[in-house]
């Protein structure tokens, strides 16, 4: 009788279970029934942004922003502001009276800075805003943008151009400074010495006083440790690039001891400079140089096809030449656009422009 009675008490228990289950969610939906407010609040979603259509801005105001008074640069010394940065952004101010520098294209990609104007991180965005690139003449301030990030390396446009097979080098922008050679001069006129710089392209020469032979040697110092810097950076951002490492190592304590054992003069660069100088210019250097290498090939092949990286869209651009070597020449953020016919016909002609 005891066994009868246990085991018709545990066959009984699953039943009171869900009785009991039965009975809370009734009472959970009556709460709720009551309160009708707390129900539509976990309901409630937030609303996804609108996409749009295309790239092509009606005009350059955004109406997130109220308009300020560009500021003339009127100082008697230092370095003028770069002309290129006066047109591709502008100056603006919040309702709340912020005053902030926004892209020319701000009312599509919505970027702005902290006054005043920094060079670097401007022309970085440039090269990659489609919706600066699509307004009337934008693909030549992208282009211009271009080319001054890629005027701060020089040698690295001429190493890729024979990588990629020139027989004739292309300079960065023929407006810009000529090299100059340094040489010594080691003749002494009363107790002066000093050094002659000649520029070739000019004929221009003039001297840089010293103190006996020091000051030669210290210019040749500082001139092959720059060199020195500039050919670590690129060999850096070429390793950290192409493996896929993540800046934040460089902030690491124990890659700067790995970097400090080669018992160098090296000094590593920061965060922020790797990802707003290192890198864009880098990056610019590279575009400038596919483009003089295309400029030379015929019968190219133009492919396209869209793609997703974790939560970002992107569409992409292949070029490639008879000699099967391609080329990516563009890469853009698809996120809030619609991939439709229309603006495929954006991408390419921009592209082929």
């Amino acid at each position: 009788m005891q066994n009868s009675e246990s085991d018709d008490a545990i066959a009984a228990r699953p039943e009171i279970t869900k009785n009991t289950r039965k009975e809370a969610s009734s009472s959970t939906q009556a709460t709720e029934s009551e309160n009708p407010a707390t129900s539509q609040k976990k309901k409630k979603k937030k609303p996804h942004a609108k996409k749009l259509d295309t790239k092509v801005l009606s005009s350059t105001h955004d109406d997130d922003y109220l308009s300020s008074d560009e500021v003339s640069d009127s100082r008697d010394g230092g370095r003028k502001t770069l002309p290129l940065l006066l047109k591709v952004s502008k100056y603006c101010r919040t309702t709340d009276g912020t005053k902030l520098v926004r892209c020319l294209g701000s009312a599509g990609c919505g970027k702005t800075w902290v006054r005043p104007r920094d060079k670097t991180r401007i022309l970085k965005h440039v090269m990659t805003c489609g919706y600066v690139a699509n307004l009337p003449g934008g693909s030549l301030l992208v282009q211009e943008a271009i080319k001054a990030m890629a005027i701060k390396n020089p040698g690295l446009l001429d190493e890729l151009t024979r990588r990629m097979g020139h027989e004739k080098r292309r300079h960065v922008d023929e407006s810009a400074e000529p090299c100059k050679r340094i040489k010594i001069d080691l003749s002494r006129q009363g107790n002066t010495s000093g050094m002659a710089i000649a520029n070739q392209t000019e004929g221009l020469t003039y001297k840089v006083p010293g103190n006996g032979q020091d000051a030669p040697i210290n210019i040749y110092k500082t001139e092959g440790r720059r060199a020195m810097e500039q050919e670590a950076n690129n060999a850096l951002v070429e390793f950290l690039v192409g493996c896929g490492i993540p800046p934040n190592v460089l902030s690491g304590p124990a890659f700067g001891r790995f970097v400090a054992a080669f018992k160098t003069k090296y000094s590593l660069p920061s965060r922020s400079k790797f990802e707003d100088a290192l890198v864009p210019a880098y990056a610019a250097t590279i575009r400038l140089a596919i483009q003089n290498h295309l400029k030379t090939c015929r019968n190219l092949n133009i492919s396209f096809d869209g793609g997703k990286l974790v939560k970002k869209k992107f569409f992409s651009v292949h070029v490639t030449t008879p000699e099967y070597q391609s080329f990516c020449l563009e890469l853009d953020d698809v996120a809030l656009l619609s991939q439709t016919g229309e603006y495929l016909h954006e991408l390419l002609q921009k592209v082929c422009s």
